[in-house]
């Protein structure tokens, strides 16, 4: 049962304010109408990301307009997504414990400012993190 609740994603990443919520929102580049597919948390510049819950890195650096980032595969069709990190600390196929710290707060890819884009994709469709968030 620990190792279970272990695996999901109900640790908040980072300490910090969340300054764009899950949704529809106007984009901070085009000022259009535009789907945001998880939370904006602003944070200090390398401060400590946190994995939400234990699993397998599956992606660790750059990815798209996500810039510096990292994907954990917590089973059972759960992936979590942190974007736009200054530094990567850990390597695709790395185990890692819910709490580990895994990057670093920074700006890279898309970004308007230092902050961490957090996403929860149930079978690699994103659900509002606040439903598993404590």
């Amino acid at each position: 049962l620990k190792k279970y609740l272990d695996s999901l994603p109900d640790l908040w990443p980072i300490n910090g304010k969340v300054s764009s919520k899950f949704g529809y929102r106007l984009d901070p580049f085009t000022f259009r109408r535009s789907f945001h597919k998880g939370i904006d948390i602003a944070a200090s510049y390398g401060n400590g990301i946190r994995a939400s819950a234990a699993g397998k890195v599956i992606l660790a650096g750059y990815y798209n307009e996500y810039g510096q980032a990292v994907i954990i595969d917590h089973g059972n069709g759960i992936t979590t997504v942190y974007g736009h990190a200054s530094k990567v600390l850990v390597k695709k196929g790395q185990i890692v414990k819910k709490g580990d710290v895994i990057a670093k707060v920074g700006s890279s890819g898309r970004s308007t400012g230092s902050h961490l884009h957090f996403e929860i994709r149930i079978n690699n469709e994103p659900i509002d993190p606040y439903k598993y968030l404590d």
